[in-house]
């Protein structure tokens, strides 16, 4: 009966997944939406392969084909490094492209208080390893990078089954791609979930609130047939570029032996974000991942 009821929450979970295009997600990539990604208690070493699909929604409507591979590393007395590395395809109207993502790593520290309580405390980096010039400098939707060095820092609140995190995203500098030069505003996210657990599996659904704290701006080219002098730019704020995003997830993960496990994880948006300056916006995102633990 237990596993009858899974099957049913999936069937539901994929049923509103992609019939709901209309609707636009932003955690896309490996930034505030890492922080706090370990909330189950468990702090095995492990390398993880991952699979992410996703796709932008009109007007662009470009596909993305995402490899993540990652690694999160147990230091003992409640501290962990998480580690990863994407790979990414952009197939859309207008180019297609590929190229090795921002590489990111973030160290926690999880505090339990009792057996139900704990704290999470979460600070990290993600570095511009990822491309913003492919097919002479595109716009960033088509680039596998977003060009800025990035401080992540988190912290969070876990009772039980329930967990709630609160992250910050900070970049600095512009993205060197010639067609934006864009500067984006620093990311705050609001996350709360609760993981239903059975056996050797778990159910979780959350529901991620990301609010852009601030105007991202862009170069400004009052003339596009002449070319903009090194040093001579001039930039504009971006409008709507700092919308709030609010986000329903929903994963499911399950050891299949005692050193490999499986995740399955999805997002949606409940309220959308029109502006895509920054190209994170999704009509939709899964991913299917494979780990090894150690």
């Amino acid at each position: 009966m237990a596993r009858f009821q899974t099957i049913r929450v999936l069937s539901l979970f994929f049923v509103l997944f992609f019939f709901n295009t209309n609707l636009f997600s932003q955690c896309s990539d490996a930034g505030v939406c890492s922080v706090g990604g370990h909330t189950d208690g468990t702090h095995s070493n492990s390398i993880s392969l991952t699979y992410v699909l996703g796709g932008s929604g009109k007007p662009e409507s470009v596909t993305f084909h995402t490899v993540n591979l990652s690694g999160g590393f147990s230091l003992g007395g409640g501290y962990q490094v998480d580690l990863n590395i994407p790979f990414s395809t952009q197939a859309g109207e207008s180019f297609s492209t590929s190229g090795l993502g921002d590489l990111s790593l973030i160290a926690s520290k999880q505090h339990e208080v009792s057996k139900n309580i704990s704290f999470l405390f979460s600070l990290g980096f993600k570095l511009p390893t990822g491309a913003v010039h492919l097919k002479n400098d595109a716009p960033q939707i088509y680039q596998s990078g977003l060009g800025t060095y990035d401080i992540l820092a988190g912290a969070g609140f876990i009772y039980r089954q329930f967990d709630f995190l609160i992250g910050f995203q900070i970049p600095f500098g512009r993205s060197e791609n010639k067609d934006t030069r864009l500067q984006r505003a620093p990311d705050l996210m609001i996350r709360g979930g609760y993981s239903y657990l059975f056996g050797e599996s778990a159910v979780k659904v959350e529901l991620i609130g990301i609010k852009r704290l601030g105007l991202s701006s862009r170069l400004y080219i009052p003339n596009p047939w002449v070319s903009t002098i090194a040093g001579t730019e001039s930039f504009v704020d971006v409008d709507g570029s700092d919308q709030t995003q609010l986000n329903i997830g929903l994963g499911f993960n399950t050891k299949i032996s005692n050193r490999v496990k499986v995740d399955v994880y999805g997002a949606m948006p409940l309220l959308k974000r029109d502006n895509n300056i920054d190209g994170l916006k999704r009509a939709f995102t899964l991913s299917v991942g494979v780990g090894y633990l150690f």
